[in-house]
């Protein structure tokens, strides 16, 4: 799929191959078929379905095609009623959206706990949250003083490879 992703427009031959693909490869296929452009607009009514099913990639790629943020939207707030974590980069492509997005602003603060994450996965969707927060009102202003971005800016015990006693870190000789 990063392939035919990569063609854009000059994938339009595919799209009949990437609809068949969405169901076993949803994670990929919606941004194929958005950077098709127009010539996918044939693949929208089943990029809607699966976004009502909660699959925001296939939401963002209806928004990137037709320019209506609703399934998207709709995705991320089913997937974010899910309590379902790991949603960063989700998170990022419903921050696209912009003030469209700001529907899902009550249900992002949740996830700005006002304590950093205990391990980078939590600590990344932390920071697209704020993101997508700070896109949805366009006001920096809130998101710089949410207490889970001014701990994971200031955290100073931020695990490397040389404080983390419970990882086994491979040492690296030059040579």
């Amino acid at each position: 799929m990063p392939l035919v992703h990569s063609w854009g427009p000059a994938a339009a031959d595919a799209v009949p191959d990437l609809l068949a693909a969405l169901p076993v490869a949803p994670w990929v296929t919606p941004a194929a078929l958005a950077e098709i452009g127009p010539a996918a607009l044939d693949a929208v009514p089943a990029l809607r379905e699966a976004a009502h099913t909660g699959q925001i990639r296939a939401g963002h790629a209806v928004w990137r095609l037709t320019g209506d943020a609703g399934p998207l939207i709709s995705a991320a707030s089913a997937r974010l009623a899910s309590s379902r974590s790991n949603l960063a980069w989700e998170l990022d492509l419903v921050a696209d959206a912009g003030p469209s997005a700001a529907p899902l602003v009550p249900a992002l603060r949740g996830r700005l706990t006002g304590a950093p994450g205990a391990m980078y996965p939590e600590r990344d969707e932390q920071i697209a949250a704020a993101r997508l927060v700070w896109r949805a009102t366009g006001d920096i202003r809130p998101v710089r003083q949410l207490p889970s971005i001014h701990h994971l800016v200031a955290d100073e015990e931020v695990l490397t490879p040389t404080n983390n006693p419970e990882v086994s870190w491979p040492t690296v000789t030059p040579g």
